[in-house]
């Protein structure tokens, strides 16, 4: 049965009324101001520094990332396994290919406190390390867990991120 098979390609193109903005409206509720990031810094510059990979078992979609490479950073800007995909090594084949595509075995990863456990041991499988933990980065009241580097301060505008408290280095 094809179901098992995943299979992760790169977005060529983004057509704001596809199917994928479904799949993208999941990062909102953790990402306030995602909407804002991804039409002024993602789609400028798909295909450039940014790319958005697509993670399928069979015909449908199981899951995202959404990674850059700049001379300054490589980073998983976005990672998200979808429910009912889980444990099938949909995650481990985005974090692979995200890998090979930035040419880097340790980029920079955040995820919000909601999904920590959750990628825990996908983290683990990478060697990836906790670094610091952002109280307020991105959303009131919530932490944001930054593996293999740090945030960089002058990349988001987030209103919760003014207020936020400077960040608890773990290395």
């Amino acid at each position: 049965m094809m179901r098992n098979v995943v299979t992760v390609s790169v977005l060529e193109a983004y057509d704001d009324e596809s199917l994928l903005r479904s799949y993208l409206d999941t990062f909102t509720d953790y990402y306030p101001d995602f909407d804002d990031w991804f039409v002024n810094k993602v789609q400028p510059n798909l295909g450039k520094s940014r790319w958005i990979l697509i993670a399928r078992m069979g015909n449908e979609v199981a899951g995202v990332c959404i990674i850059k490479a700049t001379p300054a950073e490589n980073k998983i800007c976005a990672l998200r396994v979808f429910d009912g995909f889980r444990h099938h090594g949909v995650g481990t084949s985005l974090v692979q290919y995200a890998i090979d595509q930035l040419g880097d075995p340790q980029p920079l990863v955040t995820v919000p406190e909601e999904f920590r456990s959750q990628y825990a041991t996908l983290f683990r499988k990478f060697g990836f390390r906790q670094m610091a933990i952002y109280r307020d980065y991105y959303r009131s009241g919530k932490s944001e867990y930054a593996f293999n580097g740090f945030l960089n301060e002058s990349d988001h505008s987030s209103e919760a991120r003014k207020s936020a408290a400077a960040p608890r280095i773990i290395a």
